[in-house]
């Protein structure tokens, strides 16, 4: 017998699904590296167009902070800072007299329709007096913690920044006061979200506990209840002069949630709103530059304040 034996077909036969087997085993590999690589492809892209995402929506709000800035430069070129926070300070003064008496007024009421069991609509007025009363509440919150704010030493970037704030907290009493929705369920949501997480509340703090986005979360929520009846409670029906008022407003005794910390949370779901497409609390108007002065700022809050 010679020294290289003659395969037999089932030999060869085996020999060519050996190498076809190699070949199809380098082309799975191709294939799994292309599907890898595409995979990959596609993550990068998503990741870039959420960075993209990102960083569109910081650079609307850089903008937006930029033209505010600006706004401000502007203004303090024609005022200096002290006489800014004396008009200021004189305008605020004005408003908070002001929705002080709204305020003591509709407590008066309240008691009135309390004592007459046979007036017509008794209940349906004392909801009303009540709701004004704990609406004019909330406002002078905000109005006594820019005047505490203005009456310190302060720096024009101390100045603007309490404007903005003061800003931003005269559009979440107006969504307060209209009866706004939306407003509605997001205090809900932090009334629930306080309750069952015991923590402090932010989106992405909600978002993270509920496993769901703020714009679900939103829409989940029954806006059953008037926003003023979570947010502040029953002794604002107990207040017969502006020192029990004032003492009250700095000791926060009227708050089931403090007034600033509503604003935060109603800020960054209007940030969150901004980069998903959802309905915003706090709206882009004409408003987000600083008003010449604060009596114009509260000129358009609602007649029940």
């Amino acid at each position: 017998m010679g020294l290289f034996r003659k395969k037999t077909p089932l030999e060869i036969e085996a020999k060519e699904m050996e190498k076809r087997a190699k070949k199809a085993g380098k082309d799975i590999e191709k294939i799994e590296k292309a599907v890898g690589a595409a995979s990959e492809s596609v993550s990068t892209m998503t990741q870039t167009n959420d960075r993209m995402s990102a960083a569109s929506a910081t650079q609307a709000q850089l903008r937006k902070n930029m033209e505010q800035e600006e706004w401000f430069n502007s203004y303090l070129k024609n005022h200096d800072l002290a006489s800014a926070v004396q008009r200021a300070k004189d305008d605020l003064y004005v408003q908070r007299d002001k929705i002080r008496k709204r305020m003591i007024t509709l407590v008066r009421e309240y008691h009135h329709y309390k004592d007459d069991p046979a007036y017509p609509n008794r209940i349906k007025e004392m909801l009303r007096c009540s709701s004004g009363a704990k609406n004019a509440a909330y406002a002078l919150s905000v109005i006594q913690e820019a005047i505490d704010r203005l009456n310190d030493k302060i720096t024009e970037y101390e100045w603007a920044q309490t404007m903005r704030d003061l800003t931003a907290g005269y559009k979440v009493v107006n969504a307060i006061s209209t009866g706004s929705s939306l407003m509605t369920r997001l205090v809900l949501l932090m009334q629930k979200a306080k309750a069952d997480a015991h923590e402090d509340i932010s989106i992405a703090a909600m978002e993270h506990y509920y496993g769901k986005n703020i714009d679900t979360l939103l829409s989940e929520q029954n806006a059953t209840q008037a926003v003023t009846q979570m947010l502040v409670n029953d002794k604002v029906l107990e207040m017969r002069s502006d020192q029990e008022i004032d003492e009250a407003i700095r000791r926060g005794i009227f708050f089931e949630m403090q007034p600033d910390e509503v604003t935060r949370v109603a800020e960054e779901q209007s940030e969150r709103a901004s980069e998903t497409g959802g309905e915003k609390i706090i709206k882009d108007t004409d408003q987000d530059r600083a008003p010449k002065n604060v009596q114009d700022m509260f000129s358009s809050l609602p007649t029940n304040l």
